[in-house]
Protein backbone atom coordinates (compact mmCIF):
# COMPACT_ATOMS: atom_id res chain seq x y z
CA UNK A 1 0.00 0.00 0.00
CA UNK A 2 2.68 2.37 1.19
CA UNK A 3 6.15 2.60 -0.02
CA UNK A 4 8.97 5.34 0.56
CA UNK A 5 12.38 5.45 -1.21
CA UNK A 6 14.91 7.12 0.04
CA UNK A 7 12.88 10.49 1.00
CA UNK A 8 13.99 12.81 2.69
CA UNK A 9 12.63 16.63 3.89
CA UNK A 10 14.58 19.60 4.51
CA UNK A 11 13.10 22.73 5.87
CA UNK A 12 14.29 26.11 4.44
CA UNK A 13 16.78 24.56 2.42
CA UNK A 14 19.69 27.01 1.42
CA UNK A 15 19.18 28.75 4.68
CA UNK A 16 21.21 29.37 7.34
CA UNK A 17 18.30 28.04 9.64
CA UNK A 18 18.46 24.68 7.37
CA UNK A 19 17.13 21.88 9.44
CA UNK A 20 16.69 18.51 7.54
CA UNK A 21 13.68 16.54 9.15
CA UNK A 22 14.11 13.23 7.60
CA UNK A 23 16.69 11.13 6.03
CA UNK A 24 16.99 8.76 3.16
CA UNK A 25 13.18 7.10 4.58
CA UNK A 26 12.70 3.67 3.04
CA UNK A 27 9.94 2.26 4.37
CA UNK A 28 7.48 -0.50 2.76
CA UNK A 29 4.08 -0.46 4.91
CA UNK A 30 1.46 -3.67 3.38
CA UNK A 31 -2.25 -3.34 3.26
CA UNK A 32 -3.87 -4.61 6.42
CA UNK A 33 -1.19 -3.85 8.63
CA UNK A 34 -1.22 -1.57 12.10
CA UNK A 35 1.67 0.26 12.28
CA UNK A 36 3.05 2.77 15.58
CA UNK A 37 5.58 5.49 14.56
CA UNK A 38 7.63 6.71 18.22
CA UNK A 39 10.67 8.60 18.90
CA UNK A 40 11.41 11.89 20.17
CA UNK A 41 10.20 14.93 20.36
CA UNK A 42 11.44 16.50 17.14
CA UNK A 43 12.70 13.15 15.42
CA UNK A 44 10.84 14.00 12.68
CA UNK A 45 7.46 11.87 12.95
CA UNK A 46 4.79 13.94 12.71
CA UNK A 47 6.72 15.36 9.35
CA UNK A 48 6.61 11.75 8.46
CA UNK A 49 3.06 11.53 8.96
CA UNK A 50 2.22 14.69 7.11
CA UNK A 51 4.16 13.09 3.98
CA UNK A 52 2.31 10.05 4.33
CA UNK A 53 -0.97 11.52 4.27
CA UNK A 54 0.14 14.03 1.24
CA UNK A 55 -0.17 17.12 3.62
CA UNK A 56 3.62 17.96 3.07
CA UNK A 57 6.01 16.66 -0.23
CA UNK A 58 9.23 14.78 0.53
CA UNK A 59 12.16 17.65 -0.44
CA UNK A 60 13.79 14.12 -2.83
CA UNK A 61 12.61 10.61 -2.82
CA UNK A 62 9.56 8.51 -4.00
CA UNK A 63 6.37 7.79 -2.47
CA UNK A 64 3.86 5.20 -4.06
CA UNK A 65 0.38 4.99 -2.56
CA UNK A 66 -2.32 2.22 -3.63
CA UNK A 67 0.09 1.91 -6.87
CA UNK A 68 0.00 5.66 -7.84
CA UNK A 69 3.11 7.28 -7.49
CA UNK A 70 2.53 10.61 -5.58
CA UNK A 71 5.91 12.19 -6.05
CA UNK A 72 4.61 15.36 -9.20
CA UNK A 73 1.18 14.95 -8.51
CA UNK A 74 -1.12 18.35 -8.77
CA UNK A 75 -2.62 19.17 -5.27
CA UNK A 76 -5.51 19.10 -7.01
CA UNK A 77 -5.15 15.08 -7.14
CA UNK A 78 -3.69 14.51 -3.70
CA UNK A 79 -7.02 16.79 -2.34
CA UNK A 80 -8.82 13.52 -4.54
CA UNK A 81 -6.98 10.90 -3.11
CA UNK A 82 -6.94 12.18 0.53
CA UNK A 83 -10.62 12.41 0.11
CA UNK A 84 -11.55 9.14 -1.60
CA UNK A 85 -8.80 7.06 0.07
CA UNK A 86 -7.13 8.59 3.44
CA UNK A 87 -8.36 8.91 7.17
CA UNK A 88 -6.66 11.55 8.98
CA UNK A 89 -6.95 11.98 12.82
CA UNK A 90 -5.28 14.65 14.41
CA UNK A 91 -4.41 15.27 18.62
CA UNK A 92 -6.40 18.68 18.40
CA UNK A 93 -9.68 16.52 16.22
CA UNK A 94 -9.44 19.31 13.60
CA UNK A 95 -13.46 19.41 14.56
CA UNK A 96 -15.77 22.61 13.74
CA UNK A 97 -16.52 23.31 17.45
CA UNK A 98 -19.61 25.35 16.03
CA UNK A 99 -21.19 22.33 14.20
CA UNK A 100 -23.00 19.30 15.32
CA UNK A 101 -21.34 16.30 15.78
CA UNK A 102 -23.21 14.59 12.39
CA UNK A 103 -22.16 18.09 10.81
CA UNK A 104 -18.56 17.77 11.18
CA UNK A 105 -18.62 13.82 10.04
CA UNK A 106 -20.37 14.73 6.73
CA UNK A 107 -18.73 17.65 6.05
CA UNK A 108 -15.90 16.08 3.81
CA UNK A 109 -18.62 14.05 1.77
CA UNK A 110 -19.83 17.66 1.09
CA UNK A 111 -16.74 19.45 0.22
CA UNK A 112 -16.48 16.12 -2.39
CA UNK A 113 -19.85 17.29 -3.64
CA UNK A 114 -21.88 14.07 -2.06
CA UNK A 115 -25.70 15.46 -2.17
CA UNK A 116 -26.95 16.27 1.39
CA UNK A 117 -28.95 13.43 1.99
CA UNK A 118 -26.26 10.37 1.33
CA UNK A 119 -23.81 12.53 3.27
CA UNK A 120 -26.26 12.65 5.98
CA UNK A 121 -26.99 8.93 5.87
CA UNK A 122 -22.79 7.80 5.78
CA UNK A 123 -22.44 10.27 8.41
CA UNK A 124 -24.83 8.54 11.14
CA UNK A 125 -23.54 5.01 10.06
CA UNK A 126 -19.88 6.38 10.99
CA UNK A 127 -21.12 7.92 14.34
CA UNK A 128 -22.98 4.76 15.08
CA UNK A 129 -19.81 2.89 14.78
CA UNK A 130 -18.13 4.95 16.97
CA UNK A 131 -20.92 4.73 20.02
CA UNK A 132 -22.17 8.02 19.58
CA UNK A 133 -25.34 7.92 17.85
CA UNK A 134 -26.78 9.71 20.71
CA UNK A 135 -24.98 12.66 20.46
CA UNK A 136 -24.79 13.18 16.69
CA UNK A 137 -26.90 16.91 17.09
CA UNK A 138 -24.51 18.13 20.09
CA UNK A 139 -22.43 20.26 18.80
CA UNK A 140 -18.36 19.22 19.24
CA UNK A 141 -17.56 22.19 21.73
CA UNK A 142 -19.70 20.53 24.51
CA UNK A 143 -18.21 17.07 24.04
CA UNK A 144 -15.77 15.50 26.04
CA UNK A 145 -12.58 15.12 24.82
CA UNK A 146 -13.25 10.94 24.47
CA UNK A 147 -15.96 11.73 22.47
CA UNK A 148 -14.28 14.56 20.32
CA UNK A 149 -11.78 11.91 19.51
CA UNK A 150 -14.94 9.55 18.59
CA UNK A 151 -16.20 12.15 16.28
CA UNK A 152 -12.87 12.32 14.54
CA UNK A 153 -12.31 8.86 13.70
CA UNK A 154 -15.68 8.83 12.24
CA UNK A 155 -15.35 11.80 9.94
CA UNK A 156 -12.20 9.77 9.17
CA UNK A 157 -13.80 6.50 8.25
CA UNK A 158 -16.96 7.62 6.66
CA UNK A 159 -15.20 7.77 3.16
CA UNK A 160 -14.37 4.56 3.14
CA UNK A 161 -10.79 5.06 3.68
CA UNK A 162 -8.58 2.57 3.19
CA UNK A 163 -5.72 4.41 5.19
CA UNK A 164 -5.77 5.85 8.72
CA UNK A 165 -3.01 8.29 9.74
CA UNK A 166 -3.40 9.25 13.40
CA UNK A 167 -1.02 11.81 14.65
CA UNK A 168 -0.53 11.80 18.37
CA UNK A 169 -4.23 10.78 18.83
CA UNK A 170 -4.40 10.01 22.59
CA UNK A 171 -1.99 12.72 23.84
CA UNK A 172 -4.90 14.89 25.35
CA UNK A 173 -7.04 11.49 26.76
CA UNK A 174 -7.59 10.16 29.85
CA UNK A 175 -6.42 6.37 29.82
CA UNK A 176 -10.02 5.17 29.96
CA UNK A 177 -10.30 7.12 26.63
CA UNK A 178 -7.16 6.47 25.36
CA UNK A 179 -7.76 2.36 25.63
CA UNK A 180 -11.16 3.41 23.83
CA UNK A 181 -9.75 4.89 20.91
CA UNK A 182 -7.07 1.86 20.49
CA UNK A 183 -10.35 -0.62 20.72
CA UNK A 184 -11.78 1.07 17.89
CA UNK A 185 -8.47 1.25 15.74
CA UNK A 186 -8.17 -2.37 16.42
CA UNK A 187 -11.99 -3.18 15.23
CA UNK A 188 -10.94 -1.36 12.36
CA UNK A 189 -7.58 -2.55 11.23
CA UNK A 190 -9.22 -6.61 11.66
CA UNK A 191 -11.65 -5.14 9.13
CA UNK A 192 -8.77 -4.28 6.62
CA UNK A 193 -8.18 -0.92 7.67
CA UNK A 194 -4.58 0.08 7.48
CA UNK A 195 -3.81 1.84 10.22
CA UNK A 196 -0.75 4.36 11.17
CA UNK A 197 -0.55 5.84 14.11
CA UNK A 198 2.36 8.11 15.69
CA UNK A 199 2.61 8.07 19.80
CA UNK A 200 4.57 8.86 22.35
CA UNK A 201 2.21 6.36 24.51
CA UNK A 202 3.92 3.22 25.53
CA UNK A 203 0.84 1.72 25.94
CA UNK A 204 -0.61 2.54 22.36
CA UNK A 205 2.59 1.67 20.71
CA UNK A 206 2.59 -1.82 23.01
CA UNK A 207 -0.58 -2.58 21.03
CA UNK A 208 0.80 -2.41 17.55
CA UNK A 209 1.39 -5.36 15.88
CA UNK A 210 4.64 -3.44 14.52
CA UNK A 211 6.65 -0.98 15.64
CA UNK A 212 8.64 1.79 14.07
CA UNK A 213 11.50 3.97 15.00
CA UNK A 214 12.24 7.78 14.50
CA UNK A 215 15.82 9.46 15.99
CA UNK A 216 17.33 12.10 14.34
CA UNK A 217 15.44 11.77 11.33
CA UNK A 218 15.90 8.12 10.76
CA UNK A 219 14.33 4.75 10.94
CA UNK A 220 16.23 2.86 13.80
CA UNK A 221 16.27 -0.85 13.44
Amino acid sequence: MIKLENVCKVYNNGRANQTTALKNIDLEIKAGEMVVITGPSGSGKSTLLHILALMDEPTSGSYLFDGEMISGMTDRQKSEIRNRKLGIILQDYGLVDELTAIQNVELPLMIAGKRKRAARMAARNALRMVGLSEKERQKTSRLSGGQRQRVSIARAIVAGAKLILADEPTGALDSVAAGDFMELMTGLNRNGVTVVIVTHNETVANQCKRQLRLVDGEIIP
